[in-house]
């Protein structure tokens, strides 16, 4: 398919049958997704990523049969309108605050959010507050290079998976998100994404302090690209202090770092990198003496 598809008017045979549609790095506008939709009645999935040309997405008419919608702008998309009575996941990655607007989203399961920075993605999130209370996993992909204080956000009741993709150095905190924590009396399961740049920043660990808020359901910690950077291995000390259910963590040394163009590789420390490894070793190391018996630690 070519880049840009705005002069498209025809459809190929058999699109009105169609129910899954990925446009990825292909230059749409809103007019040309309009003409999509209302000829693919059965669509159930919508995946928009990157398209130079789309400002906003607001279609005229309810998108009845649409479960899954994902759209990813590099700042050019500002609005997003969408009524979507059996939509079941819901993902914006973006970067600065834009205007989202979700009408009669009463099955929304899953919500994922990306933006710069951990502030803006909490102001995207709030402002679909009322759209929260049922969700079962929420996603949050951002950038940690300071110290934060996030937005109160309403309660999360019956969220169980909550997962951070975060891009940092080392520097920053964590911590911030222990709010969203806070706010989900019954999340069983934390993963953590950490997407590292060249350089680690080492700082000292942040002891939490006694008498925060115990998470009595959370069971599982899964930690992906563990560095023993301080930054890591601080969250995963709260939890241990405030997880009393606590079963397994997981850590995976595998590290996760943007290219180029922008997309992820993966890589992992070996021969030439002795000194990350020997890092994040010696952190696994202090997890394990900090773990209550019955806790099973597992190294991937």
């Amino acid at each position: 398919m070519c880049d840009t598809i705005e002069r498209l008017r025809i459809l190929p045979s058999g699109c009105e049958s169609l129910v899954a549609l990925s446009l990825i790095d292909v230059d749409v506008t809103e007019e040309t997704l309009e003409f999509f939709i209302s000829n693919c009645p059965l669509l159930e999935e919508l995946r928009v990523r990157y398209s130079n040309y789309l400002k906003k997405f607001t279609p005229s008419s309810p998108l009845v049969r649409l479960k899954r919608l994902e759209i990813a702008s590099r700042g050019t998309c500002k609005s997003v309108e969408i009524c979507t009575p059996n939509l079941l996941s819901f993902a914006f990655y973006g970067i600065l605050r834009v205007s989202i607007n979700l009408k009669n989203v009463s099955s929304l399961i899953s919500l994922s959010v990306g933006a710069a920075r951990p502030t803006i993605v909490m102001d995207n999130i709030n402002q679909i507050s009322g759209c929260l209370s049922r969700l079962e996993t929420l996603k949050i992909r951002t950038s940690i290079y300071n110290e934060y204080v996030l937005p109160r956000i309403p309660d999360l009741h019956r969220l169980k998976k909550l997962v951070l993709d975060v891009s940092t150095k080392g520097n920053g905190s964590l911590l911030c998100f222990t709010s969203l924590l806070n706010a989900a009396p019954l999340l069983r399961e934390l993963a953590l994404k950490l997407n590292w740049s060249e350089t680690l920043i080492k700082r000292r660990i942040y002891v939490p302090a006694k008498g925060h808020i115990r998470h009595h359901c959370l069971e599982v910690l899964q930690i992906q690209g563990f560095a023993g950077a301080d930054i890591d291995a601080e969250l995963a000390l709260y939890v241990i202090e405030t997880a009393p259910s606590l079963k397994r963590i997981i850590i995976d040394f595998r590290r996760q770092k943007p290219d180029v163009m922008g997309k992820l590789e993966i890589g992992i420390a070996r021969a030439g990198n002795h000194t990350q490894m020997a890092m994040a070793r010696e952190g696994v190391l202090m997890l394990k003496s900090k773990l209550s018996a019955g806790v099973e630690l597992i190294i991937n």
